[in-house]
């Protein structure tokens, strides 16, 4: 589990979020209801064939892939 430093909405479905380690993660697919705010939680969990999963404070999952 992280925390969200920052979010940024790239287009009308799609969001890249900062967490206080830095990590950067960027969603690919699916939708997030409410969007993710400072101080958030952000949890990672794994998927088949390198895939990840972003759960935004307690939402349902949306697929992620790392950038940095």
């Amino acid at each position: 589990e992280m925390t969200i430093e920052t979010s940024r909405e790239l287009d009308s479905s799609r969001y890249r979020l900062t967490t206080t380690e830095g990590a950067t993660w960027l969603q690919t697919d699916g939708e997030i209801a409410f969007p993710p705010r400072k101080g958030q939680s952000l949890v990672i969990t794994p998927g088949m064939l390198g895939s990840f999963f972003c759960h935004v404070n307690k939402q349902p999952a949306v697929r992620c892939r790392r950038e940095n």
